[in-house]
């Protein structure tokens, strides 16, 4: 995954020291956590639109597998969440970005929705490619018997699209 965005940072022309509007963001994250009943693996693919300097949404699919004991017993499950997210970046102008993002997830199989929020930093080593790292905080079943983990440390990248300039 690194490599294709070093390849893309390559072939791509470079953006402003901030992250404008109208910029398309494209990448996602993978991670492990963990929780009082066993751990998981997640895979986080996403796209995003900068609808402020620095400000994007989007949409983003969570696809997790893990292990899990319940009375007694160890389970595997596999599962999806769709969902949307809210992003916004600090410090303008640096290679070093931290980040604030939040998200809401709806589980189709259980009509059950889980939120997220955390902070994470990017590095730019290319105007238009990060590599990023971020922790969350999950709280699981949010409009019934709500159940809270830490999400765990997730690593990513993303490939950002500038809006064509204007004439």
């Amino acid at each position: 995954m690194i490599f294709l965005g070093v390849f893309l940072s390559l072939l791509l022309p470079s953006l402003p020291a901030q992250i404008e509007t109208g910029t398309i963001m494209l990448g996602g994250n993978s991670g492990f956590g963990a929780s009082s009943s066993g751990f998981h693996f997640n895979l986080n693919p996403r796209a995003g639109y900068f609808l402020a300097p620095d400000f994007a949404v989007g949409a983003q699919v969570n696809a997790s597998s893990g292990l899990f004991v319940d009375d007694n017993t160890t389970n595997f499950n596999f599962d999806y969440d769709l969902g949307f997210f809210l992003r916004y970046y600090l410090s303008p102008g640096k290679q070093w970005r931290p980040y604030l993002h939040a998200e809401i997830d709806n589980r189709p199989s259980l009509f059950q929705f889980d939120g997220a929020a955390g902070a994470g930093i990017a590095y730019f080593f290319s105007p238009r490619v990060s590599v990023e790292t971020q922790l969350l905080f999950r709280v699981g079943n949010l409009f019934h018997i709500p159940n809270f983990s830490v999400s765990g440390l997730n690593v990513g990248v993303h490939v950002f699209f500038p809006p064509k300039p204007k004439e």
